[in-house]
């Protein structure tokens, strides 16, 4: 047991890989054996745990990342309150809920948070934070009021402008200097 280094155990999954196991497969074969060589280090039969770090490494080289073929880009057939076309979809070629959503977002700034313990934390986001965002971008970047209703799907305009759109200190600021531009003001 003492001779087992990190390499061995790169080696081994890169093997179970060869052999054509999922990354979850190896994933499960590192949950068993981590504990094992933890146990050790605990009774002072190795000096540190080889395994420890070698299931990040594995994963960032575990596959290639491919581009989606043209039927995997298809969209969906289904249709939702008079809305079809959907770009994201389920395996089944189901709308993406947003709850799914939500809990991918949470998945990556809970990773993120423990992986930066030094660095500023990232605030929990979720798929409303997003459509938010992106609809004061959208009005920021000059997109026509009614164009934006259409696109949020609000009925009334007052929802797109009194809840989504926000107006900044440097956003009046840009809105002034296009006023002083056209001789407006001054």
């Amino acid at each position: 047991m003492r001779d087992i280094k990190k390499s061995d155990i790169l080696r081994f999954y890169n093997g179970l890989l060869s052999e054509e196991l999922k990354y979850s497969t190896i994933k499960y074969y590192n949950c068993i054996i981590f504990p094992c060589l933890e146990l050790a280090v605990d009774d002072d039969i190795i000096r540190k745990n080889p395994c420890k770090g070698c299931l990040q490494e594995f994963s960032n080289n575990a596959s290639e990342r491919i581009s989606l073929t043209e039927k995997e880009q298809e969209k969906t057939d289904v249709e939702i309150d008079g809305y079809s076309d959907f770009v994201f979809s389920t395996k089944n070629k189901n709308p993406i809920m947003p709850s799914a959503v939500n809990n991918m977002l949470l998945n990556v700034v809970n990773r993120y948070n423990r992986s930066n313990d030094a660095m500023e934390k990232l605030p929990h986001i979720s798929a409303h934070n997003l459509r938010h965002t992106g609809c004061t971008k959208m009005a920021e970047a000059g997109v026509d009021p009614k164009v934006l209703q259409y696109i949020m799907g609000h009925s009334k305009i007052s929802v797109t402008m009194e809840v989504y759109n926000h107006v900044s200190s440097e956003r009046s600021r840009k809105e002034i200097n296009k006023l002083e531009k056209i001789r407006l003001i001054g």
